[in-house]
């Protein structure tokens, strides 16, 4: 599948998808370079959330990229929120066909 690119002052940014081990959807970005920017979802297992939702770790993602994020369509951000300790995690809904199938795909192969 092709990765989902953001644009940054910094350069590009590619969106990759995975799964946590409770299925969960995980997503992480890097960039051009292979380097770590972020890990964009957080897993809470105890959390009710649909299999086309995620967690959005927003406490450690620059505001300006979560915009960027939701402006790609990709995504669509609920309002809801879940609690993660100390920290309040955004739900978003994964709207990207191609992404979904991806996260299809990964949860039958396991």
């Amino acid at each position: 599948m092709e990765k989902l690119t953001i644009k940054t002052d910094d350069g590009a940014v590619h969106i990759d998808v995975n799964l946590y081990k409770n299925k969960g959807i995980a997503l992480t970005a890097t960039c051009d370079d292979g380097m770590p920017y972020a890990t964009l979802s957080t897993n809470l297992p105890d959390a009710e959330i649909a299999d086309d939702e995620v967690c959005i770790a927003n406490w450690n993602i620059p505001e300006v990229f979560l915009n960027a994020l939701l402006a790609s369509g990709r995504f669509r951000d609920t309002g809801q929120t879940r609690t993660s300790g100390y920290a309040t995690a955004s739900v978003w809904t994964v709207t990207c066909p191609a992404l979904l199938a991806d996260v299809a795909q990964r949860r039958r192969s396991l």
